[in-house]
C-alpha cells in the first residue's frame, strides 16, 4: 500500500526553476522475500533546474521514519537484528541528460542519469549512495526498436553498517527471469534475502509490431537480461554472497492501455545460484527504464 501526495511549482518566483514537496506512507508485505514487513513515513523537499537545454539538476532533502515488524518467527538472525524503528535524514541530487524523442515511447535517443544521496545530517543511518543509469534507442525500421540499459549502484557506511532496509534488492522488473528480491545474499537455511551493498544490471531489447492494427497499441519483444548483486553486511556460515553473474533471456508483450503501460513478460534465467528464486511469468504497469 503506498499513498503520495504531492506538489509541484514549475516556475517558483517566475523563474526557470521548480520547487515542490512531497509526502507518502507505504506499507511493505516482504515476509515471501525476507520474513518481515516494513512501514515507512516521511517527505521530501525538491527544487530542479535546467543546466543546458537536455541537462537538468534537481536537489532534495528527504527524511524517512522506516520500521520492521511483523518478524516471523522462522526467520533469519540477521533480520531479526534489524526489528524496531529507523530514521533517515538524507540530502541528495539527480543529473539528468536527456536525449529521447519520447518520454513515455521512446525510439529514438538516449537518457543518462546519475544520483548521489549523502544521509546522516540527524537520523539513524549515515551513508554514502551513488547510483547511474543509462538507456539508449534506435529504430532501425519503422517500429523495429532496440534497446540497450543499464544500471549500478553502491553504497558505503559511514558508521557501523548498512540497515536492511537501506540496501539494494534485486530481482523482478530488474532482472525478469528471477523473483522478487530472487537473486543476491540470502540466509540459505531460512532462504530470507538479505540485501547487498553493491549491484549492476543490464538489459537488450528488440521491440516490433505483430501485425495488429497500430491503434490497439501491442508490441512484441524479445530481450536478454543480466547483473548481480552483492557485498552484505552479515556474515556467517549459512549466509550466501557472491559476486557472479546472473542473466535471462525471454520474450514479452506490452500493451499501451488507456490506463498507461501494461507488461506481459516470460522469462527463463540460464546463469543463476543454487540459492536464487526465479520465476517465469510476470504481470507489470510501467516502464522499465
Amino acid at each position: 500500500q503506498e499513498f503520495d501526495i504531492g506538489f509541484t511549482e514549475p516556475y517558483f518566483l517566475g523563474r526557470d526553476l521548480s520547487s515542490g514537496f512531497d509526502l507518502f506512507k507505504t506499507t511493505q508485505d516482504l515476509r515471501d522475500e525476507s520474513s518481515f514487513d516494513r512501514e515507512s513515513v516521511g517527505g521530501r523537499l525538491r527544487v530542479g533546474y535546467a543546466l543546458t537545454e537536455n541537462l537538468r539538476q534537481d536537489v532534495y532533502y528527504s527524511y524517512l521514519q522506516s520500521e520492521i515488524t511483523n518478524i516471523e518467527a522462522n526467520a533469519s538472525r540477521f533480520v531479526r537484528d534489524q526489528e524496531g524503528q529507523n530514521t533517515t535524514s538524507l540530502i541528495g541530487q539527480t543529473l539528468t541528460y536527456d536525449k529521447l524523442d519520447n518520454r513515455l515511447e521512446p525510439t529514438e535517443g538516449y537518457l543518462l542519469k546519475a544520483d548521489l544521496d549523502v544521509a546522516g545530517l540527524g537520523g539513524d543511518s549515515q551513508f554514502i549512495r551513488p547510483e547511474g543509469r543509462a538507456t539508449f534507442y534506435h529504430t532501425f525500421v519503422p517500429q523495429w526498436t532496440l534497446m540497450f540499459g543499464g544500471t549500478a549502484g553502491y553504497i558505503h557506511a559511514l558508521d557501523d553498517g548498512i540497515k536492511i532496509q537501506d540496501r539494494f534488492f534485486l530481482g523482478g522488473r530488474d532482472i525478469r527471469g528471477f523473483g522478487n528480491a530472487g537473486l543476491g545474499p540470502r540466509d540459505t537455511i531460512t532462504t530470507d534475502a538479505l540485501g547487498g551493498n553493491v549491484y549492476y544490471t543490464g538489459t537488450s531489447e528488440l521491440q516490433f509490431p505483430l501485425g495488429l492494427p497500430e491503434d490497439l497499441g501491442f508490441r512484441g519483444a524479445v530481450f536478454v537480461d543480466a547483473g548481480s548483486l552483492f557485498d552484505a553486511d552479515n556474515t556467517g556460515a549459512e549466509v550466501a554472497d557472491d559476486s557472479a553473474l546472473r542473466a535471462s533471456t525471454g520474450v514479452g508483450l506490452a500493451w499501451k492501455s488507456p490506463f498507461g503501460p501494461v507488461r506481459l513478460d516470460f522469462a527463463k534465467a540460464f546463469m543463476k545460484q543454487d540459492y536464487d528464486i526465479d520465476e517465469t511469468f510476470r504481470f507489470s504497469f510501467g516502464t522499465r527504464f
